[in-house]
């Protein structure tokens, strides 16, 4: 998903809360107090309103519909309101909080000074952009990169690797797994018989 498609989605999202409040906010005032005749009037105006606001709901009422069939309108809408937050934190970079890296650095220090080999997917610049910010982190850990470079893989890869040769992995893997996990990053291991042997490659998939 495109920043522009988010933030046109946000807007989506911005309207359905209004003629959520507004809503709300009329009924409120209509059924539960007496109005003078002023009152009377503004109460028509918002009523038009919100009509005008229901308008413009309507054909997303439909695309809440035709993507969950099975559910009522409201709940569709929902629904959808779900899906739009599940698109946005996709779209959304990843990086690594102050309290991550501290994490991070605290458990590699604990350890001896090891060496790695840092991939991101080609072609893929938000796997490469958070590659940049894990190779510091990780350095300041004590450990040493030795390769930085983008690869082209077999087959997809989604978040974070750890490649060694065989089992049972070395050292080193173990202690940079536990030190991703320890910052709360979902890490998985994997064996890849042609490469170096006692050489951990932290490979980064797309988000």
């Amino acid at each position: 998903m495109t920043l522009e498609s988010c933030q046109a989605w946000c807007q989506i999202f911005i309207l359905i809360g209004v003629v959520v409040a507004a809503g709300a906010t009329y009924g409120d005032r209509y059924f539960t107090r007496k109005a003078s005749t002023a009152a009377k009037e503004q109460d028509a105006s918002r009523l038009a309103r919100i009509d005008q606001l229901i308008g413009h709901l309507e054909p997303f009422e439909q695309i809440a519909q035709q993507m969950h069939p099975t559910l009522e309108k409201d709940k569709a809408l929902n629904q959808l309101r779900e899906d739009f937050e599940k698109f946005k934190n996709q779209a959304q970079p990843r990086t690594l909080s102050e309290v991550q890296r501290k994490a991070i650095i605290e458990a590699l220090k604990s350890g001896p000074t090891r060496e790695l080999v840092i991939e991101s997917v080609m072609g893929d610049q938000e796997a490469f952009a958070f590659a940049t910010i894990l190779r510091p982190t990780i350095e300041l850990g004590g450990w040493k990169v030795t390769g930085f470079r983008a690869v082209i893989l077999q087959k997809p890869l989604h978040g974070l690797e750890i490649v060694v040769r065989s089992e049972p992995p070395p050292d080193s893997a173990n202690e940079l797994f536990r030190a991703l996990r320890q910052a709360g990053l979902n890490v998985q291991g994997n064996l890849l018989p042609s490469q170096e042997d006692g050489i951990v490659h932290l490979r980064v998939g797309s988000k």
